[in-house]
């Protein structure tokens, strides 16, 4: 804990750079290394006025020492004036000072989360070799004619690293995804060695399948999140054809549709992704209706026997039976999780007809109208074998 690492530092000199180094190994923000500058004030003049002088060398030797300890780091910036105006330019002024203007030499996972592109310039002073994971949250902004974010996803792409973990979330930005498609076929392209690949929720990967056909390239990609934004029926399915066909190795798989009008999703629907016989979490959101039963969900379970979470999110109406929990007892036997809305106007079958139990399933999580439990309690026991919490 970082108490026991702190105790440790102080009272044993022998334990001290072991100590110091677990210590500062993750950070949940910048602060605490900017801290070792000086105050708030001082930081705040060292930023905004380029003739102020930076610290002294006793401080500055600090500052690096403690800066080449740190692996993984998140930078926020939220909406206050420090965090806006004055942590971006602290920032560009300490790059200017470091050799190669890289700030965390050792790093490697980072997540830059801002509210607008303004600090999208400075991430590559966070890009050492030996970064491996990165994670791009643009919260809001206004769209911009020079493109920040793609400019800043085909700049990853022409650096040496050998990336693992490529994550891009613009929320509310508005972004050309016809630029923004050129740019992440151009990273992943870069990425021969990418094991997790997360795309905008904002980005329709329908219309830029040759982002997924850039995944070839990436022969041991396991992770991969995207969105389809109004497809078709056919559409939805070339899409997911498309994963199977580019991504054959994937283990966990995130994929929205969202639907201009209820659209009703099931089993069939689904089929493509039969393909990737290697899945171990799939997470399926539809704002439209999901409508499973008994026969759709033995052949999910035929394909995906690897399974060990399984989450559907339905924004309408689900129309899958509370029954069919039966069904995914008998299918998933390895199922560890599972997350669904179910139908419980049809009832409960009767105790003596439950035939089968989930052996391996931890926690069930039942959304959507209110349930009692004193109706479902009986079902979940004899359904319910071990190791299972509700």
């Amino acid at each position: 804990s970082p108490k026991a690492c702190a105790a440790a530092a102080r009272v044993c000199r022998v334990w001290s750079d072991a100590a110091l180094d677990e210590l500062w190994r993750t950070l949940p923000s910048f602060y605490p290394l900017i801290n070792l500058l000086g105050s708030s004030s001082y930081l705040a003049e060292l930023a905004l006025d380029d003739a102020l002088t930076l610290p002294t060398a006793q401080t500055w030797d600090r500052f690096t020492c403690y800066a080449a300890r740190v692996r993984e780091i998140t930078c926020d910036f939220g909406s206050s004036p420090f965090e806006q105006n004055v942590i971006p330019k602290l920032i560009e002024r300490l790059t200017q000072a470091y050799p190669g203007g890289i700030i965390l030499p050792n790093l490697q996972k980072l997540c830059w989360k801002t509210n607008g592109p303004q600090t999208l310039q400075y991430v590559l002073s966070f890009c050492p070799l030996t970064l491996e994971r990165i994670s791009i949250i643009v919260h809001s902004g206004e769209a911009v004619p020079d493109d920040p974010i793609g400019q800043l996803v085909r700049s990853l792409a022409t650096l040496p690293n050998v990336f693992k973990a490529f994550e891009l979330d613009t929320g509310s930005f508005n972004i050309d995804t016809a630029t923004m498609a050129v740019a992440l076929e151009t990273f992943v392209r870069s990425q021969p060695g990418l094991l997790e690949l997360s795309l905008p929720a904002e980005f329709p990967i329908q219309d830029h399948v040759e982002v997924l056909a850039a995944c070839r390239t990436a022969l041991r990609l396991h992770t991969f999140s995207g969105m389809t934004v109004y497809p078709s029926k056919e559409v939805y399915q070339e899409v997911l054809a498309a994963i199977a066909k580019e991504c054959p190795s994937l283990r966990n798989l995130k994929i929205g549709r969202w639907s201009r009008s209820i659209e009703v999703t099931d089993a069939t629907d689904l089929a493509p992704l039969f393909d990737c016989s290697f899945l171990e979490d799939i997470i399926l959101w539809f704002n439209g209706r999901l409508e499973l039963d008994d026969q759709g969900i033995r052949r999910m379970g035929c394909a995906w026997n690897r399974l060990e979470t399984l989450i559907l999110h339905a924004g309408a109406s689900n129309t899958t039976p509370i029954s069919c929990l039966v069904a995914f007892a008998e299918s998933f036997p390895v199922l560890k999780y599972l997350e669904s809305g179910f139908d419980r106007s049809e009832g409960l079958p009767p105790i003596n007809e439950v035939t089968a139990g989930f052996w391996s399933l931890r926690e069930l999580v039942i959304t959507g109208e209110w349930i009692y439990m004193d109706e479902i309690a009986q079902f979940l026991a004899r359904t319910w074998v071990r190791n299972s919490r509700t």
